[in-house]
């Protein structure tokens, strides 16, 4: 099977000019060299000036050197065909072995006024899978579990739901009854927290435009500015992680960094932020950027707005509201909590987080969660509806609401919400079809790379099966 290409960002592609052949020559000699000795000063002049005004220069620099950095220098470019457009297409082959179409826009002068970069055609898709059965797709890779992995799936097809437990004992795979046991939900807590924001504008408490700044009484460091809507799609810039010092002298200690996440409190929170924080202006073209710092802020900054704290927002407006009734954002002191598990089949110690606890660290079951997706089918749900509305583009195929991701956004009957989960231990993905009221619940004790690159496909043969059939 071909490998996937990632990559697609489109620069500008708006004209309807007529390229002749022969000027695409020299340009696309110009752009190799220019490209392959990083020279992107040279070739942004060959830009026509309707096209600079539409992409700063700034901005094309920081494009080519992030295509630089995922595909390398380019190897060799032949030419393709012509698109709808009947503008030359290049088939581009880079040092990663990755293969791209160059799509070109050139216009009488020579210049050039539209500029692309797509993904090179694959072969069609094999769907020979969707003759298989669940049941035979999990099996397969299922094995892909460490020693004392195990697999909770729910299928959700409107009303009903289709359990599936699967459990790996050394090399052997047995089918395993684990609906209610609770699994990790790692990141997927930031789906609960956009969940609270769309209540309290919902409440008309504040507008999701509002900043958060006001909820603080200091002046946050270089007058920085955070919008809820930023903290909640990832579009703040925010670091993943503050950095971790202490007051005297830097400490390399794992385990002492570790206990600094964990116990991370309120007033590290506004030490941060009055004193510490930047953003990473250079991740703007990437258009996002996770940031566990940025939901413990949109939780702080809820929790002043609810004059309560987060736990008991989280367990009134959510666990309760939608009947969640084995969910907690704390660790529960019980047999039901599944142990998460490394590649060796070893435990892995799991702690809990304080602040943090906004984005990671809940529990929940396949029965939780399927409720939870059946709640995003209600057209009545003013609250749910509002965490599915789009509120930023990514690439013209996947969009970000307030915490799902949107993939085939402009095709209803094809769009995908989900939420893709990886903690130290656990991983999970949940994700669903408005149109269709069908969606998945994948949860799993191990985030093994192996283990996460067979949940790539089992999440994506399970949810295709849903909707094609």
């Amino acid at each position: 099977m071909m490998k996937k290409i990632m990559l697609t960002i489109v620069l500008l592609c708006c004209v309807n000019l007529f390229a002749q052949q022969k000027q695409y020559d020299n340009l696309i000699a110009v752009f190799i060299e220019d490209y392959n000795t990083s020279d992107y000063d040279d070739f942004y002049r060959l830009f026509s000036e309707a096209l600079q005004k539409e992409l700063p220069a700034v901005k094309a620099y920081n494009f080519f050197a992030e295509m630089k950095e995922k595909l390398g220098n380019i190897k060799s470019m032949e030419f393709y065909g012509l698109d709808e457009n009947n503008l030359a297409l290049y088939k581009t082959e880079f040092e990663s072995e990755d293969i791209m179409l160059l799509n070109l826009a050139v216009n009488t002068e020579g210049e050039l006024v539209g500029f692309r970069v797509i993904n090179f055609p694959q072969d069609q898709a094999d769907l020979s899978f969707l003759e298989q059965s669940e049941e035979e797709i999990i099996y397969e890779l299922a094995i892909n579990l460490p020693d004392k992995g195990q697999l909770a799936i729910a299928v959700i097809n409107g009303d009903e739901v289709k359990y599936i437990g699967i459990k790996k004992d050394r090399t052997k795979l047995k089918s395993f009854e684990n609906k209610k046991m609770l699994f990790g939900l790692g990141n997927f807590n930031t789906i609960f927290t956009a969940t609270l924001l769309s209540e309290a504008i919902t409440d008309k408490k504040i507008n999701l435009s509002d900043l958060v700044n006001s909820y603080f009484d200091f002046p946050f460091k270089d007058s920085l500015q955070f919008s809820f809507a930023s903290l909640a799609n990832n579009s703040s810039f925010l670091p993943v992680l503050p950095e971790y010092f202490d007051a005297d002298h830097e400490i390399n200690n794992r385990q002492i960094d570790d206990l600094f996440y964990y116990n991370f409190s309120v007033s590290d929170l506004e030490r941060y932020f009055k004193n510490e924080a930047t953003i990473d202006s250079l991740e703007m073209f990437k258009r996002q950027r996770f940031s566990f710092i940025g939901f413990a802020l949109l939780g702080e900054s809820l929790s002043r707005i609810y004059k309560k704290p987060y736990e008991e927002l989280i367990q009134d407006k959510i666990f309760d509201k939608y009947e969640l009734n084995s969910t907690t954002i704390q660790k529960p002191q019980n047999k039901k909590v599944v142990k998460g598990y490394d590649a060796n089949g070893k435990e892995i110690a799991i702690h809990e987080f304080n602040l943090f606890k906004t984005a990671t660290g809940g529990y929940s079951n396949l029965i939780d969660l399927s409720k939870f997706v059946q709640a995003q089918f209600s057209s009545e749900n003013q609250v749910l509806k509002l965490t599915q509305q789009p509120t930023l583009i990514i690439t013209p195929g996947f969009w970000s609401a307030l915490g799902w991701k949107i993939i085939h956004p402009e095709d209803p009957g094809r769009s995908v919400y989900f939420s893709k989960a990886i903690d130290v231990g656990y991983s999970n993905y949940i994700g669903f079809s408005l149109q269709q009221k069908k969606g998945i619940v994948v949860l799993s004790n191990s985030s093994t790379p192996k283990l996460l690159d067979a949940l790539d496909e089992l999440t994506y043969k399970l949810m295709a099966k849903q909707l094609l059939m």
